[in-house]
């Protein structure tokens, strides 16, 4: 489960999510420089002519030598182009390799790396995805883990923004007017149930008679009366794009971040309130981390289920001509800012 969203004010525009899960994966934050060479399953090495940021957790790969690598759960290029990978059980489905003669196969651990490797914006996945028979196969990053259904959400610095799901059907790609996706059903269903809340608004009601009967808003957000507000996929994405589309333009750059994490915070998991059953007992999905990266700057901005103060990487700030990522620790334990401190 997770929620994804982009969001612009007049100069600039964020992109990211959160990532809802129920256990830690050794996530930390890490940027790859532009040095870097990715190994491939089926196409040739990436050489990355662009440095990377997003959260990852670093594998080490033993089908190419033991090359250190991150997996992305999310990131973004030095071009201001975003992408994430968001949870889509049942629907996702990777065909084997070479079951499809001439088709351009990557892994979907490979795509965040691989799109972010070869674009600058999403006209240019546009064009290569019309040009190519692309195809997402059904490949592990290692013998011990299965490949994780997903799809997933592609946005650049100007706000456009686009859906890539590899179904049954084969690949669907989608424009996303909204900039948001979160899990099941596939998008287009998505869009398409947003037309059952166009009466929200965020403005108040007035007052009505039904016959000799007044009707009186008795408190605010009846302008909002109906808004789903559990968990499931498409709630949160209604939610999300409520939100969003309520949002002024005329933020400055701070208060967009701060924007940023209210709308997320609004779809956010709370421990406790989704238990995922399993074999091995019960757990809680929780929000595990909230993040948004400046498709300006590459700055990242994140922020913890057990550290809820926003920190941020500036990706510039590093020496992004090197060979080797650069990694940062995942912050576990609650910053308070103590404002009279003795």
């Amino acid at each position: 489960m997770c929620t994804a969203l982009t969001l612009s004010n007049k100069t600039k525009t964020l992109f990211g999510r959160n990532n809802d899960i129920e256990y830690s994966f050794g996530q930390q934050i890490v940027i790859t420089p532009r040095n870097f060479v990715w190994p491939m399953r089926f196409q040739k090495p990436l050489k990355q002519p662009t440095a990377i940021i997003g959260m990852a957790v670093p594998f080490k790969d033993a089908e190419n030598g033991g090359v250190n690598y991150p997996l992305y759960a999310e990131a973004a290029n030095e071009y201001g182009l975003g992408a994430a990978g968001l949870n889509f059980p049942g629907n996702a489905f990777y065909p084997e390799p070479g079951s499809i003669p001439g088709a351009y196969e990557i892994t979907q651990f490979e795509f965040i790396p691989w799109v972010l490797g070869m674009f600058k914006n999403v006209k240019e996945v546009k064009e290569f995805l019309k040009n190519n028979d692309f195809r997402i196969v059904n490949r592990s990053v290692c013998p011990q883990f299965p490949a994780s259904p997903l799809h997933f959400i592609v946005s650049d610095k100007s706000g456009e923004s686009l859906v890539i799901e590899q179904t049954k059907e084969g690949v669907k790609t989608y424009d996303n007017p909204t900039g948001i996706m979160t899990n099941n059903p596939p998008f287009d269903f998505q869009l398409q149930n947003l037309s059952f809340y166009q009466g929200l608004e965020p403005i108040q009601r007035t007052d009505v008679e039904w016959g000799k009967q007044a009707l009186k808003p008795f408190g605010q957000g009846f302008g909002s009366f109906g808004l789903p507000g559990d968990w499931t996929p498409p709630s949160r994405f209604v939610r999300t794009a409520f939100l969003k589309n309520c949002s002024s333009k005329d933020l400055t750059d701070e208060q967009l971040v701060s924007q940023f994490f209210h709308i997320l915070d609004n779809v956010a998991f709370v421990k406790g309130s989704i238990v995922v059953k399993s074999p091995n007992g019960n757990h809680d999905d929780i929000t595990l981390y909230s993040c948004a990266v400046d498709l300006e700057t590459g700055d990242f901005y994140y922020k913890t289920y057990d550290n809820n103060q926003i920190s941020v990487v500036q990706m510039k700030n590093e020496n992004l001509d090197a060979k080797d990522p650069i990694v940062y620790p995942f912050p576990t334990k609650q910053s308070f800012n103590y404002v009279n401190k003795k």
